[in-house]
């Protein structure tokens, strides 16, 4: 399934709301450094899940530029 780049956003501030009682932006936070625990623990590297990451919004940016700005 394809997701606008709105979609995207709704969806992870749906989970963001979800992780905890706290203000979404502490959230923010608290989700990224968890995924930093997480990537410890399990010898995965986050910077370079961060540098997929930073690609993939790269992409799906320029793809929505391409399709004339819809979010």
């Amino acid at each position: 399934m394809t997701f606008t780049n709105r979609q995207r956003a709704d969806r992870f501030a749906t989970n963001l709301n979800a992780y905890s009682d706290d203000e979404p932006y502490i959230n923010l936070g608290d989700c990224l450094a968890d995924a930093m625990h997480w990537c410890h623990l399990n010898d995965h590297e986050f910077e370079d899940a961060l540098d997929t990451a930073r690609m993939h919004l790269d992409a799906e940016l320029l793809e929505d530029a391409m399709d004339g700005g819809n979010v």
